[in-house]
């Protein structure tokens, strides 16, 4: 009889886990919880850190942006079991009084699902996923790929400059470069130099986000169809 107890309980118990998809994730995850140390937030911490420039292209790019392109936040949430959380935003990414107050003292549990201050939820999610051993993405939804593509960027420079960005992206391992086009380059002598330098896998993404028409850009996207280099605008 104990032995068939002891079967009912963990079966239930398994039960429990394989429907716990259809039963919420909000009440399997403070069902998890329970059994287990409560996870308390206790401290947010937060760094500036600048990205360094190449110097091949760091006067462009300072020029276009200056130094707020390369600042990067990290923000380091700390609880009371000793499992810290890393966010992340690009940017000066400022972390308020209000905000600490909302934070500190709760569960991260609390913030599943949250859409408000992004880069302290994907705190939140780090830290339940670590409270839980399970990778982060569980708590979210299906695994929909195993690995994500990331394309080299920069802005836009006359055509010998773009065919060392092209040149330097490539020997990173890059497949793509994205860029901003600018009406002070010429698109098209820029393709024809990046091109030239370009590996045969290598494309390049046009972002036509500037102050311009179609009329005006209809005739660009014609004459960039005879560069293979060309792989989205």
């Amino acid at each position: 009889m104990h032995d068939r107890r002891s079967f009912l309980t963990g079966l239930a118990s398994t039960s429990a886990l394989l429907l716990a998809p259809r039963l919420g994730s909000n009440r399997w995850l403070a069902a998890a919880e329970k059994v287990r140390e409560k996870l308390t937030i206790t401290e947010i911490e937060r760094y500036e850190v600048y990205l360094p420039y190449h110097d091949f292209n760091a006067t462009n790019l300072f020029r276009y942006h200056g130094h707020r392109i390369q600042a990067n936040t990290v923000l380091l949430v700390k609880t009371n079991t000793g499992l810290v959380g890393a966010g992340q935003s690009w940017g000066i990414y400022k972390v308020t009084d209000k905000q600490r107050r909302k934070y500190i003292g709760t569960s991260p549990f609390n913030w599943l699902a949250s859409r408000s201050d992004l880069p302290l939820n994907m705190a939140m999610y780090d830290l339940m996923g670590k409270y839980l051993d399970i990778p982060a993405w569980k708590l979210i939804g299906e695994k929909v790929r195993d690995r994500i593509p990331v394309s080299a960027w920069t802005t836009s420079s006359a055509p010998d400059m773009m065919a060392k960005e092209v040149r330097h992206a490539a020997a990173l391992g890059y497949k793509w470069l994205k860029y901003h086009i600018d009406e002070t380059q010429n698109v098209v002598d820029q393709t024809r130099a990046m091109q030239a330098i370009a590996p045969p896998d290598f494309k390049i993404h046009y972002d036509f986000n500037v102050n311009s028409d179609r009329e005006s850009i209809e005739p660009v996207l014609d004459a960039l169809k005879e560069f293979p280099i060309v792989g989205r605008v």
